[in-house]
């Protein structure tokens, strides 16, 4: 079964990478499930060298680009939502921090006794 969708995935992307070259190389770090397969492709097939490099610098500082302003963002939002309880968050943190240490002796002791 794994090898039919990893047969299916190769021959989708052979057939994007058919039509539409430079759209496959610009947008596969984008694709969940196929960031895998798809370099594999590029480097089996006729793209020159050159075209990839340059496109897929693109590809990369634009990935770059999005996913680091949806981090500062996403950071900005929570900041402002959660400013009500900068006074705590230090006691929130340790909270977390002990069920983390508690989290791993429990399992840790559940190993020993198996």
């Amino acid at each position: 079964m794994k090898n039919r969708k990893f047969k299916h995935r190769i021959d989708k992307v052979n057939h994007w990478l058919q039509k539409y070259p430079v759209l496959v190389i610009i947008t596969y770090r984008f694709l969940y499930g196929f960031r895998t397969v798809t370099p594999v492709i590029i480097g089996t097939s006729d793209i020159r060298t050159l075209t990839f490099l340059i496109f897929s610098f693109f590809s990369t500082f634009l990935w770059c680009l999005i996913y680091s302003s949806l981090g500062y963002l996403f950071g900005e939002i929570i900041k402002t939502q959660l400013a009500h309880i900068e006074h705590i968050e230090l006691y929130i943190i340790g909270f977390l921090f002990m069920i983390g240490i508690a989290i791993y002796f429990i399992k840790r002791g559940r190993k020993k006794i198996t």
